[in-house]
């Protein structure tokens, strides 16, 4: 009798056990149902895009680039370019440019630079007289030192290129101002050129405060090759020897950056 009681009280108990279980399992059913019914379209969903990098619509980059000036020996009763030494003058520049992507295969942007010009002369006093002193220089050099503005039109060549700035033609145009310029003599002898003594001029009154023109560039991401154009003539006629002598107008280069 106590056997058979002991049996429909553990009979009670697994009953009530699997009610129990029962009821739990079907409230966490009823809860999964629930968070999978929910409406997603009457969420507040943000969804976040990227836009800026080298191949979206915003990018800012940085640049140093190395260039030389050279021109046509032009020589007649309106103008006459001035005799330079290619490899004894040159420029440097640092800036920085911003982009704005238009669609896949065209752009615009503008660069933002500091520029340093030299030109050394392959005729000394040929653009001012030489000064009188007990010293007889052998070298000459005009040096120019400006800010600058140059927007461009930019034309990409290849469509796929990822976030990359790939291969791309600028074309477009440059603005100068011209707030530092100097002009020095030195003497150098020997077989390694020793500089044995030099004299600078600076704060010239023979110098344009802008200058203007036209630029091109060849870009393989993130190098660039270039040329540009000066359209004025950099020196002023009533400051100089000889009127119509202008500086060499082109000046070409290479350009590494981001």
């Amino acid at each position: 009798m106590k056997n058979n009681f002991s049996m429909k009280k553990s009979i009670y108990i697994f009953v009530l056990l699997a009610s129990i279980n029962s009821f739990l399992l079907n409230q966490k059913l009823s809860a999964q149902v629930s968070v999978m019914s929910v409406d997603v379209q009457k969420q507040n969903i943000r969804i976040y895009k990227n836009d800026f990098g080298p191949n979206k619509t915003h990018y800012v980059g940085g640049y140093i680039s190395f260039a030389f000036a050279f021109d046509a020996p032009i020589d007649n009763e309106y103008e006459k370019v001035i005799d330079t030494e290619f490899w004894g003058g040159g420029s440097f520049d640092i800036g920085m440019y911003y982009k704005f992507k238009l669609n896949h295969f065209f752009a615009l942007g503008s660069d933002l630079y500091f520029s340093s010009q030299s030109y050394r002369l392959g005729e000394l006093g040929s653009v001012t007289p030489i000064p009188i002193t007990s010293i007889d220089f052998n070298r000459e050099w005009f040096s120019v030192n400006r800010f600058g503005i140059a927007p461009w039109f930019r034309i990409n060549v290849n469509k796929r290129r990822g976030n990359h700035l790939g291969n791309f033609i600028d074309l477009g145009g440059f603005v100068n101002w011209n707030f530092a310029e100097s002009q020095r003599y030195a003497v150098h002898e020997g077989a390694f050129s020793t500089r044995k003594a030099d004299l600078i001029v600076r704060e010239l009154d023979m110098f344009n405060d802008y200058d203007y023109g036209f630029l091109f560039r060849l870009g393989l991401n993130k190098i660039v090759f270039f040329s540009e154009f000066r359209w004025n003539n950099l020196l002023i006629d009533e400051s100089i020897n000889t009127p119509g002598s202008i500086f060499p107008r082109f000046r070409t280069g290479i350009r590494i950056g981001s």
